[in-house]
């Protein structure tokens, strides 16, 4: 049986959590943290605060690890820092999921419950596709990306590196959205975003 340290102790931990309970030979050892409740337990393991989560994981006679960080930038940093140190980087992925064989993910990546990944479809290291999203036919989702529950992507979209996309968004087929790109909640994409920009809205409009 496989043994995982859970970086991360928030709310996507606990969606973290329930998953790996659900997948074959995964063992959680604990949840780490840099800050923690007093007694606090994830799906009955324990939460520990560290000061140093590099230092703790190189302490640790483990080499996989999973990111059950929501916040692109966090989940970068520790994903590149580890990354360098050798660590492996565990796939969640619920059981209810529904993928295409010829689906290509990266390493770390998060899929949750009630995901359908169309085919084609590319999802690159270290990215969340969180519950009920639905990603069709050779889209191209990047490295670092969050895409919200219930998020809509049609075909042939393409998602650049550590953009958000927020719980309840749809984007029409053949758009293209750049990297650091947010965009809000239930934001109806028609229209190519640039980098950097902040969206929102039906359609999407630039903020």
């Amino acid at each position: 049986m496989g043994e995982v340290i859970v970086i991360g102790a928030g709310g996507h931990a606990r969606t973290i959590g329930n998953i790996l309970k659900l997948m074959n030979n995964i063992k959680i050892i604990n949840f780490i943290d840099c800050f923690k409740k007093d007694n606090e337990k994830i799906v009955n393991k324990d939460v520990i605060q560290v000061e140093n989560i590099i230092t703790y994981i190189q302490n640790q006679k483990i080499q996989d690890v999973v990111l059950a960080l929501g916040d692109n930038k966090k989940r970068e940093y520790y994903f590149k820092e580890l990354n360098k140190r050798g660590y492996n980087f565990l796939n969640v992925i619920h059981p209810t999921a529904i993928i295409e064989d010829n689906v290509k993910l990266g390493n770390g990546v998060v899929i949750g419950a009630g995901v359908i990944l169309g085919a084609e479809v590319i999802i690159k290291n270290n990215t969340i596709i969180n519950n009920g999203v639905i990603v069709d036919h050779e889209s191209i989702i990047g490295n670092n990306v969050h895409i919200a529950p219930g998020t809509k992507i049609a075909g042939r979209v393409i998602i650049g590196n550590n953009t958000f996309i927020g719980v309840g968004s749809s984007i029409i087929d053949n758009i293209s959205i750049g990297k650091n790109v947010i965009a809000g909640a239930g934001s109806v994409i028609i229209k190519d975003i640039e980098d950097n920009a902040k969206v929102v809205g039906v359609p999407a409009k630039r903020i």
